[in-house]
């Protein structure tokens, strides 16, 4: 009997130190837990705390604030699947319309991708991917809604041949050519280039003209002397 005793007094200590009251007390064994909230932003302010239902997911929202303090509109919510973006991604502008909204699959871009100017409604760019993530269209609008560009074609998500670009009066700016996604060149286009070409157009014609009359000038010409008999 008295060796149990012995024995269970040997074993005690052990056996309190690996508790958290003997822990909370003396502090010389730290037990590691699991927290159940994510937070990924310095400024706690603007984001909203989730809590996890699991280890695997989950989503962050943050807020545009006023001088004050308080929150307006928010700014951004996205959500993670185990660390990579998986779901709908949403951003708002300062005056919370909303200017981009975007689908994961795991990390990778799928469906589409749309794009608002941050103070109107106005569509700005709209973006077509596949389940794998190339991209397979691209269309870009001005803010009064005339297209920036020509429809953009990708095939394995790579530009080929050449793409228009437009100005707010949907007059061609410039073209860029593309062979498998590399740029080969860019054409520019301008009035003022335009109106400089028909000017010099119109000064070698001039020039053209005015030689034609200066050779006509200096040409000999055959006299014809008619002598009178009564000389």
């Amino acid at each position: 009997m008295k060796k149990s005793y012995w024995f269970a007094a040997f074993l005690m200590p052990f056996l309190l130190t690996s508790c958290d009251f003997y822990n909370q007390i003396f502090g010389t064994f730290v037990v590691q837990k699991t927290p159940d909230t994510l937070v990924l932003s310095i400024d706690p302010d603007r984001t909203e705390l989730q809590y996890l239902a699991d280890d695997s997911t989950y989503a962050i929202t943050r807020y545009w604030m006023d001088g004050y303090g308080n929150r307006l509109y928010k700014s951004l919510d996205e959500r993670f699947r185990r660390g990579a973006l998986h779901g709908e991604r949403k951003e708002w502008s300062k005056m919370g319309l909303l200017v981009h909204e975007s689908y994961w699959d795991r990390g990778t871009r799928i469906d589409s991708l749309l794009e608002w100017y941050d103070t109107t409604r106005q569509l700005k760019k709209r973006i077509q991917f596949d389940s794998l993530g190339n991209m397979e269209f691209e269309m870009n609008f001005h803010g009064n809604g005339r297209r920036a560009s020509d429809t953009i074609q990708y095939n394995g998500g790579k530009r080929n041949g050449q793409i228009n670009f437009y100005d707010e009066n949907g007059d061609k700016t410039t073209t860029y050519v593309y062979r498998n996604d590399t740029l080969l060149y860019v054409e520019v286009f301008k009035k003022m280039y335009s109106t400089l070409e028909g000017m010099a157009v119109m000064l070698a014609s001039r020039r053209r003209e005015d030689s034609i009359k200066m050779v006509n000038d200096t040409t000999p010409k055959n006299i014809i002397a008619i002598e009178d008999d009564d000389w």
